[in-house]
């Protein structure tokens, strides 16, 4: 089955022309010809599409589509082609209809043009594929979201307040995961949000890979365990940056004072603000505060 994507997006060229395009992944034998395409819906379950649950007698694993992958990279290399479909906007016969992600382009009109090759060589661990984020807003230049929709009735409505939602729905599935994992390890496990902010001037970031930072918190019921603040495959803690973390750990209540750990090229803390999920509470901790080059620094702040 080729993966075709649910949004139509601005294409920006350089010459300003007006144009959206839509992208599909396709297996490299179906690409080829050498595999007819499967795994749609029958005509029954397309009256009911909107309905999830499994059908009677399905006792395959939740995640046996990540299984079915993994088993196919133990075989060797998986290939995919990556294709664009482009849409060029005209005044007098273009409609609104282009965004309708329930109608195809018609293939004559708007052919679909080979961009690059995708070759899969190894699966990702479960952990690590869980902190990876897919974000609309995260695209290159020559990409832009659609325009605000004007009426609830609008075919933009899915791709604009997807791209409003995203990453609110991203951190709950992300705590639900932590739950799932972690709620045996606590007695009374409560899921927060770390928001770390970093200094606006000139040499205020840290240099990755090498920073390290560590975060307590101290409440009125106690002390959480030391968390690890970093992203996978990501520059942590840069000029200007917002970073986002989540854990979970004890009810500590409300937090009183936080601990902070720091290893690398020196980095200038703003400000932490941490999110209580479990009972909708924040708490904001400025620091406004160097950690020097080459040293490792506790610092305890003070609640605001």
């Amino acid at each position: 089955m080729a993966y075709n994507t649910q949004m139509t997006f601005h294409f920006n060229a350089k010459d300003g022309v007006e144009r959206y395009c839509r992208f599909r992944l396709v297996p490299i034998e179906l690409y080829n010809g050498e595999v007819e395409e499967s795994g749609f819906p029958d005509e029954e379950d397309q009256k009911y599409i909107w309905l999830r649950d499994r059908l009677p007698g399905d006792t395959r694993p939740s995640n046996y589509l990540r299984m079915e992958f993994k088993d196919r990279l133990q075989k060797g290399p998986v290939h995919y082609k990556l294709q664009i479909q482009i849409h060029t906007w005209n005044n007098s016969t273009s409609t609104h209809n282009i965004f309708n992600c329930g109608v195809d382009w018609d293939l004559t009109t708007h052919p679909f043009t080979d961009i690059a090759d995708v070759v899969f060589t190894n699966a990702l661990e479960d952990d690590v594929t869980e902190k990876l984020r897919f974000d609309t807003k995260n695209q290159p230049p020559s990409l832009g979201n659609v325009y605000e929709p004007y009426n609830k009735d609008s075919f933009t409505c899915l791709a604009y307040y997807r791209k409003k939602i995203y990453r609110h729905m991203q951190n709950l599935r992300l705590a639900h995961g932590l739950l799932r994992g972690d709620l045996k390890s606590f007695k009374n496990p409560v899921p927060y949000g770390i928001f770390v902010k970093t200094g606006h001037f000139v040499g205020e970031g840290s240099s990755p890979p090498f920073a390290k930072v560590k975060m307590m918190m101290v409440g009125i019921n106690g002390t959480s365990k030391w968390h690890h603040l970093s992203h996978i495959f990501r520059i942590n803690f840069e000029r200007k940056s917002k970073e986002k973390f989540f854990f979970i750990d004890e009810d500590l209540g409300d937090l009183k004072y936080i601990k902070v750990k720091f290893h690398g090229e020196g980095w200038f803390l703003k400000q932490i603000k941490i999110q209580e999920f479990g009972n909708n509470k924040n708490f904001y901790f400025p620091a406004n505060q160097w950690f020097e080059k080459k040293k490792s620094t506790r610092s305890q702040l003070a609640q605001v």
